[in-house]
């Protein structure tokens, strides 16, 4: 996208940060005239606030309506890494850390934007860490927009994030397109997207590399009172991460609807396999509803789509388990897989409503015989991850605790020594499979428990 067309016609005024006295020297921090023309372009009315070919240090700053930041070619916004630079924002149920704070922040702002074709780079604040190790005293948000609206990022590079990369919450009608986030897998909490608490959200066209989930919606109550998320359309995408591909949850506080996920690729490189393509995860008593996930590919992965509704019983004041129904899963293809799909509720709360069709997946899973008396462990209350139940009877699906399950078209390919049934079910009702292949033969599915 060029300059010029970054926010239309109305955005004819642009206000080069160099002529504030930024000096893009990688030295002295440029916070206060950075912020400067930041103020003076919303107080004339809006524009785009240029940063030419540099690099630039900075300390917090904050985005402001009816501005346009724009980074070209060769420009490099710089965390400062002083904690000492930012803006600290602690709530009663902030997490430590830093976590409320924010290097660029956006505020109950509107029609605000961030472009071009620069950097966002974070301050090197976290690092790799041994097992036990303590995690950094101070790990701030890289970019969040919270209560804003008409919120638009396109074609920057947000690099290095210290904690979460891109934090939307409680905003509406966001557009998010070719963005690429750029992180190291061995960086803990370092999310590519999150979607937290909005409606009309559009992500297209993005690449992400991060070191925890790649795009998640969620409904958090670190801020606040927790909002619904509506209507989410995240497509064209390629992902890479040691977590999620796509995910909802973990935090799940309010209800989240009409979510889809389409025509996007998910992979692992290495030693580095994501714990799953797909992870629906409802623990926190609220409703998922309305799902669609189609055209999607994955390899090198743990597990291809794991769905979950449990209760941790968090603060929600939720006085039952949530509900997770009405989910499609359709055209995913899934090569080098090491674990079984899992679809499971918990006893007095089952998934309601879920659609599987035209699987192919290609898995390494042999297992072992299944005893009639052995038992997956229920795990209430465990921090939901694909791994979490320990062995599993099938190779390609299990499924506990559903009512109203249809499986069209699975083929699973896997080792001529596998000893499991390509689908187990336990508790499940209203059972729909047909054409169930494992290495091209057909099969049925079988029932444990």
């Amino acid at each position: 996208m060029l300059r010029r067309d970054f926010l239309g016609a109305g955005a004819a005024a642009i206000y080069d940060v160099t002529r504030y006295g930024a000096r893009g020297d990688g030295v002295r921090n440029d916070r206060i005239p950075l912020q400067r023309a930041i103020d003076e372009c919303a107080r004339r009315g809006g524009g785009t606030v240029r940063l030419p070919p540099g690099r630039y240090k900075s300390g917090s700053l904050r985005l402001r309506s009816g501005v346009a930041l724009w980074l070209d070619h060769g420009a490099t916004l710089v965390a400062s890494a002083d904690p000492r630079d930012y803006e600290i924002r602690r709530g009663e149920r902030t997490p430590r850390d830093g976590w409320g704070s924010v290097f660029l922040l956006a505020e109950n702002a509107e029609h605000v934007a961030l472009g071009g074709h620069g950097v966002i780079q974070g301050a090197g604040l976290a690092q790799p860490r041994a097992a036990g190790q303590p995690l950094a005293p101070f790990r701030p948000r890289l970019v969040a927009c919270e209560h804003c609206r008409d919120v638009v990022v396109d074609g920057i590079t947000l690099r290095e994030a210290d904690r979460w990369t891109l934090h939307l919450y409680h905003s509406d009608s966001v557009r998010i397109t070719r963005l690429r986030i750029l992180a190291r897998y061995d960086v803990v909490n370092t999310d590519g997207i999150d979607i937290d608490g909005c409606r009309n959200v559009v992500v297209s066209g993005c690449e992400i590399v991060c070191g925890d989930d790649c795009i998640v919606i969620k409904t958090t109550n670190y801020l606040g009172d927790p909002r619904p998320v509506e209507n989410v359309s995240v497509t064209n995408c390629v992902l890479s991460t040691r977590a999620a591909g796509f995910k909802v949850g973990t935090e799940t506080h309010a209800d989240i609807s009409n979510v889809s996920f389409s025509n996007s690729v998910v992979y692992g490189a290495g030693p580095v396999r994501p714990n799953s393509v797909i992870s629906l995860a409802m623990v926190d008593g609220a409703r998922l509803s309305s799902v669609s996930v189609t055209n999607v590919t994955g390899r090198h992965v743990l597990a291809p789509v794991f769905v979950r509704l449990g209760d941790r019983s968090r603060t929600s004041g939720q006085a039952a388990p949530g509900r997770l129904e009405q989910v499609i899963i359709q055209n995913l293809a899934v090569e080098d897989a090491t674990l079984a799909c899992v679809i499971s509720g918990i006893p007095g709360a089952c998934v309601r409503g879920i659609t599987l069709s035209d699987l192919r997946i290609q898995t390494s899973v042999v297992g072992e015989p299944w005893p009639a008396e052995r038992r997956v462990p229920e795990r209430e209350s465990a921090y939901p991850r694909p791994d979490m139940f320990g062995p599993l009877p099938a190779l390609g699906l299990y499924a506990r605790h559903v009512r109203g399950l249809v499986v069209r078209s699975f083929d699973l390919e896997a080792p001529a020594a596998a000893a499991l049934p390509l689908l187990a079910v336990e508790d499940v009702e209203a059972l729909d499979a047909q054409g169930l292949r494992l290495n091209g033969a057909p099969v049925a599915a079988k029932t444990v428990g």
